[in-house]
């Protein structure tokens, strides 16, 4: 079995500064997450665009704009459910203010924008994902200690009640293609 490589040409911090407001964190959604087929001018995948949202949500430019600007603080649970869709998130990224959570789901981000910009499949990703540590880039390997990081403190935070039947937030949460048996194309 061959492992695909992955080559990484952006910065990646150690503490990611998230934005604890819904607005901010819409507006890192905008920053980070691209589109996985269309890309710009330059030949980089291109970054979503509020347009695009305002018609998945079917809802006006005006709205999202309202948004991004924090003017509109109080979306309904059907609207935030919809972004986090259209983002490929956990809607708990855009209202929760677990600075855990929010270090996990930034550090998928990168790896998703990363993943895209070089190409790869949903299969490779896994493969990524399955790779002894020496091989796993730096990105990865800051995804992966976020959630360990999270899930002992989900686990700590849970612990007078644990249910084992029942999947942690972490399993949850971040782009799809981290799932297991998630197998849909970019």
């Amino acid at each position: 079995m061959v492992i695909p490589s992955l080559t990484l040409e952006f910065y990646v911090t150690s503490d990611p500064s998230v934005p604890y407001t819904f607005a901010g964190r819409l507006n890192l959604l905008f920053e980070k997450v691209r589109h996985p087929a269309e890309k710009d001018r330059n030949g980089r995948h291109r970054n979503r665009k509020a347009t695009e949202l305002a018609t998945a949500l079917g809802v006006s430019d005006q709205y999202v704009s309202k948004l991004r600007k924090g003017k509109e603080v109080n979306p309904s649970l059907e609207r935030i459910r919809g972004i986090a869709a259209f983002f490929e998130v956990s809607a708990a990224f855009l209202v929760d203010d677990d600075p855990l959570l929010a270090e996990y789901v930034v550090a998928q981000l990168d790896l998703y924008a990363a993943l895209i910009d070089q190409e790869l499949s949903v299969q490779e990703a896994r493969q990524l994902l399955r790779a002894p540590s020496a091989r796993r880039p730096p990105v990865l390997e800051r995804l992966l200690r976020a959630k360990e990081r999270y899930d002992e403190s989900f686990a700590s935070a849970h612990a007078l009640s644990p249910d084992p039947g029942e999947a942690t937030l972490v399993d949850r949460i971040g782009p799809l293609f981290l799932a297991p048996g998630v197998d849909r194309e970019r």
